[in-house]
């Protein structure tokens, strides 16, 4: 219960800051909604304490999964006391900062050194990992045997009468892009609801720096789909006279020809890829809308003008910068749920009730934690050997097979051996080495440096670490819902918002400009959004506020609610 609590006053806290510390039950309702807040130190000592109890005295294990252990509560611990070494420097800084100030207690980074190392090792230590990175995820495998490294998950069901008041994981309904548009796919339970909303920025798709060695990228995200329309479709897009001709002068020998005005994506064929590529490695238009599927590429150049063009349909159409929330997108595929509603049916497809188990908490996370706090105490080097913990089960092994989408459209896939271009494009040998993590990738002026892509305002060895570390827990975390509050509470959200997230950004000329601008919607080169340093913390509704009272039950005058308001809001 303990444990239960401190979590939920960490996730308030992520978002409010300051919050009313509540250790006793209020029994009856007297009409007085007295509740005056803590300091956000004054709650992290509280938890940090509570939490330390409960490290102490949960077991090891657990019959029952998604019970809290002794290795769930010693990740959780670690995090807090990291959360309380970020900020101990921002007592005084600007508001935004000042707001984090958890206490300044010297040996914090010693306690999380400490806990992740006592829980590594009781995991097992790098074998404490999933050997491939997927069995995560595959509900084939998560939903019937979880691996070790899932310290905590909140648990669902297949039979959705257990979920309760508030339904299943919602959380498979979210992420998938409309994969239906001019495809010939229809909607289908191995691929989700195409009703997505949260879609990766440009800068998640471009952070993964080896698309080619490090498989977490094609392992996170749904690059290719296959066509399940019959036959008898009418729907699927159709050759059109310039796409055909283009086609039958520069198709594989062994491809049929195309015929204008007959159907271009054939059931059971691929109907659909996409290639987040940069402008610097755009595509020949005219091969791009020539394919006998659709070919979601971010940038391509006209073959007839040598203009650019930024996310274009295969008919021409531009879908732009604020797309809608059906529009298609390169989706992570983590949280697709077969068994959604609790049935495989495909008749089923309408439900929203997920039945996949809530990853919460993992080990990876754990190795990165340590790795932060090794790095704030200048041991590089050991931050660096548990990064490369992480980028040995990233690497493709020997005798993996890559996807055929990578071999073939990756502009990195051009240096893989011949061998390794022949399908089924089976890895040779570990590629361990091309992505390994040494102290060059956060020293400025390296190649390594250059190449990770820090955002104009982290000049620094110390800086560049920091940033590394949250470059990495991107990469490893995508879609898993930690990274904003990991960023939070590290004081660095608002600045790797406004130069990484164009749709957030207030800031003007940081991206590439296009063609296709029209509206204001298309790549224009500017952000679109609002986003103030104030926004890293959240407001307080108007109807919880409106409710408060004094000691006597006298509602809180405006000034009064003002005050208790966030800054900003």
């Amino acid at each position: 219960m303990l444990f239960l609590r401190s979590w939920a006053y960490y996730l308030l806290t992520n978002q409010l800051g300051d919050v009313p510390l509540l250790l006793t039950p209020k029994r009856e309702d007297n009409g007085i909604y007295y509740y005056p807040k803590s300091s956000i130190e004054d709650v992290y000592k509280r938890i940090i304490a509570d939490m330390r109890f409960a490290y102490d005295n949960l077991p090891e294990s657990q019959a029952d999964r998604g019970r809290v252990t002794k290795w769930a509560a010693g990740h959780f611990l670690a995090k807090l006391y990291l959360n309380r070494a970020q900020a101990a420097g921002y007592q005084n800084g600007p508001q935004h900062l000042a707001m984090l100030y958890k206490g300044n207690v010297a040996t914090d980074l010693d306690s999380v050194i400490y806990l992740t190392t006592e829980v590594i090792n009781a995991m097992g230590g790098p074998g404490g990992l999933a050997p491939d990175y997927w069995t995560l995820f595959d509900p084939s495998v998560s939903e019937t045997s979880p691996h070790k490294e899932v310290l905590w998950a909140a648990q669902f069901d297949v039979n959705t009468g257990l979920n309760g008041r508030f339904g299943g994981n919602r959380s498979c309904n979210y992420h998938t892009g409309d994969y239906t548009y001019q495809t010939g796919v229809t909607r289908a339970m191995a691929y989700g609801r195409p009703f997505g909303t949260y879609k990766p920025t440009d800068w998640a798709y471009d952070n993964f720096r080896d698309k080619v060695n490090d498989s977490r990228y094609y392992k996170t995200f749904q690059y290719e789909y296959i066509s399940n329309m019959p036959g008898s479709s009418s729907t699927s897009y159709t050759w059109t006279d310039a796409a055909a001709a283009w086609w039958n002068a520069n198709k594989p020998p062994e491809a049929p020809e195309a015929i204008a005005g007959e159907k271009r994506i054939k059931t059971g064929a691929r109907a659909l890829i996409y290639l987040e590529n940069k402008k610097d490695e755009a595509l020949d238009s005219a091969m791009v809308m020539s394919q006998p599927y659709q070919f979601m590429v971010r940038w391509i150049q006209s073959s007839k003008t040598g203009n650019y063009y930024y996310r274009v349909f295969i008919d021409g159409s531009s879908m732009g910068l604020a797309t809608t929330r059906t529009a298609p997108y390169l989706s992570s595929k983590k949280f697709v749920d077969p068994m959604r509603g609790g049935s495989a049916d495909e008749a089923n497809f309408n439900s929203e009730s997920g039945t996949r188990d809530a990853i919460l908490m993992r080990l990876a996370e754990t190795y990165l934690i340590r790795a932060e706090a090794y790095g704030r105490q200048g041991q590089y080097a050991l931050a660096v050997d548990d990064i490369n913990v992480l980028r040995q089960r990233a690497a493709y092994k020997g005798g993996e097979n890559r996807p055929s989408v990578l071999v073939e459209w990756e502009p990195g896939a051009a240096s893989l051996p011949a061998e390794e271009k022949v399908e089924p494009y089976t890895v040779t040998s570990n590629t361990f080495d091309a992505i390994r993590v040494t102290e060059n990738h956060f020293t400025p002026g390296t190649p390594e440096a250059e190449a990770e892509g820090y955002i104009p305002t982290v000049t620094t060895k110390e800086d560049m670490f920091i940033h590394f570390i949250y470059n990495e827990m991107a990469r490893e975390f995508l879609s898993e819902g930690i990274t904003w509050e990991a960023q939070h509470n590290a004081g660095i959200l608002y600045e790797r918002t406004i130069y990484n997230n164009q749709m957030a950004s207030p800031l003007t000329g940081l991206w590439d400009v296009a063609t296709n601008t029209e509206n204001g919607n298309g790549q224009d080169g500017n952000g679109k959004g609002q986003m103030q340093p104030h926004h890293t913390f959240r407001p307080w509704p108007n109807d919880y506020l409106s409710l408060l009272t004094d000691e006597k039950g006298n509602p809180l005058d405006e000034e009064a609610r003002s005050q208790y308001q966030n800054p900003g809001y």
